[in-house]
């Protein structure tokens, strides 16, 4: 009895270490005077199409790289080596950019955070992706859920046909 009971108290007692573990983060990155631009973390391109207003959820980690290509090439890319999205107690956030034109020169610059909730309530002007799914929209910037369809068609008969004229003689074999 006394086995199960430290059984139980242990299970118990790393549930929380467990669901810890499990917490992912969000990163939004908007752009203050509505400059569109194309989102990277860690080397990959999130949106195919220049928006002025990015969100990316399910972020595992607490650092990304994260660099910044405007739609307009004469504008400079913004790079930022460490960008964060956990707090001082290194729990994950849901955390917002901002993209600020100061006499030309944009930056990228922290604007707020939250705590992150999982099933919460999305931005209805803002483009969801989720990590490690660069190019999938999972909701559009009109709050629309985004679903692709795959059709894939197998032929998996085994016919055969064949025909052969010679001379007069016609075979046939199907």
């Amino acid at each position: 009895m006394k086995k199960i009971t430290l059984l139980y108290l242990f299970l118990f007692s790393a549930l929380p270490m467990m669901a810890q573990r499990m917490q992912t983060g969000n990163l939004t990155v908007f752009s203050e005077d509505g400059t569109r631009f194309y989102l990277e973390l860690n080397g990959e391109r999130y949106n195919d199409e220049a928006l002025t207003n990015v969100r990316v959820e399910e972020l595992p980690n607490p650092y990304y790289s994260c660099k910044i290509v405007f739609e307009n090439p004469k504008i400079a890319s913004i790079t930022k080596k460490t960008l964060t999205i956990e707090d001082v107690d290194g729990v994950l956030e849901d955390v917002t950019y901002r993209i600020k034109n100061k006499k030309g020169k944009r930056t990228l610059n922290f604007y707020s955070s939250i705590p992150a909730e999982q099933n919460m309530v999305r931005p209805r002007n803002t483009p969801v992706y989720v990590y490690g799914h660069p190019h999938d929209m999972y909701m559009d910037q009109h709050g629309v859920i985004v679903t692709q369809t795959e059709t894939v068609t197998i032929d998996d008969s085994d016919a055969f046909g064949m025909n052969v004229n010679m001379g007069g003689f016609n075979v046939n074999m199907s």
